[in-house]
């Protein structure tokens, strides 16, 4: 008997999942960027603690004016704090983690040209325990969509310890469906240096913001 209960122990600990990244829970995501000529990207790392509050923000790369504007909107964000297995397998606690937000804004164009406006800058270098995009792919801009004004949308993604997106959805979509589904794909495309907690990769969730902005006849 002793030595069944020991075997049905020794599976679920095998089973459960050791590490449990934040997910966001409440917050304003809907950042709406000035008309500007050009498109940015910006990548912050959170720190979140245990019990899901947001506190340092660290810009890891920018682009004004957008990276002040994602800051700000971040730093109230809420979530659910990453759990982890400790001494009790049967009783993973909560722990304090980091969390990836990427912004990523199209320029007013179609197609993905470059367009006038300040060029990103990476300000800081991201920790280990925080996945880093190491391929960014800019959302195709809807054909039917060309005609609205600025939106943007917010994906969840889970990252697997390779680096690979494992799944997506939208957790705040766009007014038009089209944009929502354009931002769901791209970010199915995105790919990450792993995130790695005591030396191990584990799997991570990030937060991917992209913005669309009505169309400019020329940026000429």
């Amino acid at each position: 008997m002793r030595k069944g209960i020991h075997l049905l122990a020794l599976t679920w600990v095998l089973v459960a999942k050791p590490f449990e990244p934040a997910r966001f829970e409440s917050g304003d995501l809907f950042i709406q960027p000035p008309m500007t000529l050009g498109g940015g990207e910006v990548l912050l790392e959170l720190d979140v603690s245990a019990s899901g509050d947001v506190g340092t923000v660290t810009v890891l790369r920018t682009t004004p004016p957008f990276g002040d504007l994602l800051r700000q909107a971040a730093s109230g964000w809420r979530f659910e704090p990453a759990r982890e297995v400790q001494e009790d397998a049967d009783a993973p606690v909560a722990v304090d983690s980091k969390v990836l937000v990427a912004g990523f804004f199209r320029p007013p164009t179609l197609y993905s040209a470059p367009a006038r406006g300040e060029v990103p800058e990476d300000v800081a270098v991201a920790s280990a325990e925080t996945p880093f995009p190491t391929s960014m792919v800019a959302p195709l801009y809807p054909p039917k969509a060309y005609f609205h004004l600025s939106q943007t949308v917010a994906i969840e993604v889970e990252i697997g310890v390779k680096g690979e997106v494992t799944s997506s959805k939208v957790i705040r979509p766009a007014e038009t469906e089209d944009l929502s589904n354009a931002a769901l794909e791209a970010s199915k495309e995105w790919r990450f240096r792993p995130s790695r907690r005591n030396g191990k990769a584990v799997p991570a969730v990030a937060y991917i913001v992209f913005g669309f902005r009505e169309l400019v006849a020329s940026d000429r």
